[in-house]
């Protein structure tokens, strides 16, 4: 058998693992324009394969591929763990989050789980090792390359929002690919939507529904979260922002799929660790604190962070767009922000879409927008780095973004 690899990222070195050592297929030729050592792209011809593997991050609506032989490592790593409980986790904005505390909860639980996929550490490199649980991040990407199947024992769904419309044209394509995680799940296996999400569906009888709002969780002395049939603390809860809660009850709530969770629960969710460049706290200076939430690639991200800081805020925005409307956030940034200091690829655009924002500044660059908010923030004000597009435009991803205003941060 011989088979092509388009695109060679984590995914794609990942996926070249399992064909050679799980499938012993050595006859494999990879394709990527930014590696020199491999084919190009332009080069490729499917007749000459029998299995096509595709990386999430690669479009190939240019390319012409019998999806017959399209595979994806997703699909080449659970094929090797169907005795194992998997959970797929999707959505625009919270999943990553999501998907690293349902981990952290299921292995204080005592079942040995890992958090994987998308998140940054390759589901086939995860299954290296033995877990009870893989708990999986899922983009829309990587929806797409499967295919219709049984599994995953649980999934959820935690918003739909506009993101990537740069490659899906229209937000109705982008929902269906959302949407299309319950054609992942077994017979029996368990869904799990925010509110948002549920309005979408024609049928939500079996579906466990999160409110978004959090209205349908009383809350006693304003700290404890109720479900039906057990409770926790919010005190005892660390991670910054509403937003984070609603991230929590997923959480909770694939847990108690496989749990059962009874009473008080809270011991479940002390010191439970966020993820770094989500809403994360990077310490004050001067009276000033700093929050690095570069994970924030879409308009709503940057509006979720925005409504969860009590503080005046001085806000960083701009990158690569994704086609979204930045005058979404005209109204909560009047509310929330003291300055907007735009920057990046976009940032005119950007610039222009907030007519209506009086007190904004355009900057060339990340450096350039610190060092403004650096002179401009008081004491008592955040500075939030909460970009609202992509990195590519200066960065190699977020992560890379985030870790140099972390330094940028650390040498003020």
């Amino acid at each position: 058998m011989k088979v092509a690899i388009l695109g060679y990222g984590k995914s794609g070195q990942s996926a070249e693992k399992l064909l050679r050592k799980y499938y012993q297929i050595n006859e494999i030729v990879i394709y990527d324009d930014r590696l020199d050592e491999y084919e190009s792209l332009i080069n490729f011809n499917d007749a000459l394969f029998d299995m096509v593997v595709v990386s999430p991050g690669l479009d190939t609506k240019s390319l012409q591929i019998n999806e017959k032989k399209i595979v994806s490592e997703y699909e080449l790593a659970i094929n090797l763990i169907r005795d194992k409980k998997i959970i797929g986790i999707t959505g625009s904005n919270g999943k990553s989050t999501t998907t690293y505390l349902t981990a952290q909860l299921m292995n204080r639980a005592g079942i040995k789980s890992v958090a994987c996929g998308n998140i940054g550490f390759p589901l086939g490199e995860a299954i290296q090792d033995d877990y009870d649980v893989y708990v999986v991040e899922f983009s829309s990407f990587q929806i797409d390359l499967m295919r219709n199947g049984e599994y995953l024992d649980a999934g959820v769904i935690t918003n739909i929002t506009p993101d990537h419309l740069d490659r899906y044209g229209l937000l109705e394509n982008y929902i269906n690919s959302k949407l299309r995680l319950r054609k992942l799940l077994k017979c029996d296996g368990e869904l799990i939507t925010g509110s948002s999400v549920a309005e979408m569906m024609d049928e939500t009888e079996e579906i466990i529904i999160i409110d978004e709002t959090l209205e349908q969780y009383p809350k006693k002395d304003g700290n404890i979260l109720n479900f039906r049939n057990f409770y926790v603390d919010l005190s005892k809860f660390s991670l910054i922002g509403s937003h984070n809660i609603i991230n929590l009850s997923f959480a909770l709530s694939l847990a108690n799929v496989f749990l059962d969770l009874n009473g008080d629960c809270t011991h479940l969710i002390e010191n439970l660790r966020g993820l770094p460049h989500r809403c994360e706290y990077l310490g004050e200076k001067n009276g000033i604190i700093f929050i690095n939430d570069s994970k924030a690639t879409n308009v709503d991200s940057t509006f979720t962070a925005l409504k969860g800081i009590t503080r005046p805020v001085v806000l960083l925005l701009g990158g690569k767009d994704k086609g979204g409307d930045f005058s979404k956030l005209t109204e909560v940034i009047q509310n929330k922000c003291r300055y907007v200091i735009c920057f990046g690829e976009h940032g005119l655009k950007i610039y222009d879409q907030l007519a209506n924002v009086r007190d904004k500044i355009l900057v060339k660059n990340l450096f350039n927008a610190v060092e403004r908010a650096a002179e401009i923030a008081k004491k008592g004000d955040v500075v939030l780095l909460s970009p609202g597009c992509a990195s590519f435009d200066e960065f190699q991803n977020f992560e890379h973004r985030g870790d140099y205003f972390k330094e940028l941060v650390e040498k003020l």
